[in-house]
């Protein structure tokens, strides 16, 4: 069974925006880690406010939607 030139150029452009997913995930994760050692002693470290709640919902959720792009891109599940 062949495919279709349609159908190659889709699943390389699929491919292509996988590794871009990886590529933003990974530079997103690499970057809160460097300044995890900040947000322990400027978040973690003082009284619970309304900033540190916006704070975490963003930085957390943020890479929790990050993370859930990356295993939607590389899943090998059939969508259709």
């Amino acid at each position: 069974m062949s495919i279709s030139p349609s159908q190659a150029a889709s699943a390389s452009e699929n491919s292509v925006f996988a590794y871009v997913q990886i590529a933003a995930t990974t530079a997103a994760l690499y970057d809160h880690s460097l300044f995890l050692g900040r947000e322990i002693e400027l978040i973690w470290g003082t009284p619970p406010s309304i900033v540190t709640v916006l704070y975490i919902i963003d930085r957390y959720l943020g890479d929790a939607v990050l993370l859930a792009g990356v295993f939607r891109a590389v899943c090998p599940c059939d969508s259709s």
